[in-house]
């Protein structure tokens, strides 16, 4: 069953809430000791790849419909700020939303995604028994 963005980014902010709080145990956290059966590690870089400089409104625009990602937006534009980094020109590089397809490991409907995949690039270390 197809995953939507919109479902992924609500389990992602609930998994980043989650792992953000380390004081709750473990075993009281609901599949905290389930297997885990996907691991997604790297896709920041592919869609950093990918993305282009934007304005403010631009990035507003993207994370507008998950309010806990409108709440780190807020903070990362006062990082910015902070650090004296002229948020109203363009220079932060915005990368598409990229959804997976599970079944055949690959990214929906982003060609361009899909070639920045390296896949394999070598064989796997094999731990000999003692």
């Amino acid at each position: 069953m197809p995953i939507t963005r919109r479902e992924f980014i609500k389990n992602s902010a609930a998994a980043t809430a989650a792992i953000s709080f380390p004081m709750v145990a473990a075993r009281s956290v609901l599949g905290a000791n389930d297997e885990i059966r996907v691991g997604v590690i790297g896709l920041g870089n592919i869609s950093y790849r990918l993305g282009n400089k934007a304005t403010q409104a631009e990035m507003r625009e993207q994370v507008e419909d998950v309010p806990i990602f409108n709440e780190m937006y807020d903070r990362f534009l006062a990082h910015l700020k902070a650090h004296e980094v002229d948020v109203d020109a363009k220079t932060v590089t915005l990368g598409p939303w990229l959804e997976i397809d599970r079944d055949n490991e690959c990214f929906k409907v982003n060609n361009k995604a899909n070639e920045l995949v390296k896949g394999f690039y070598r064989e796997p270390v094999i731990i000999p028994e003692v």
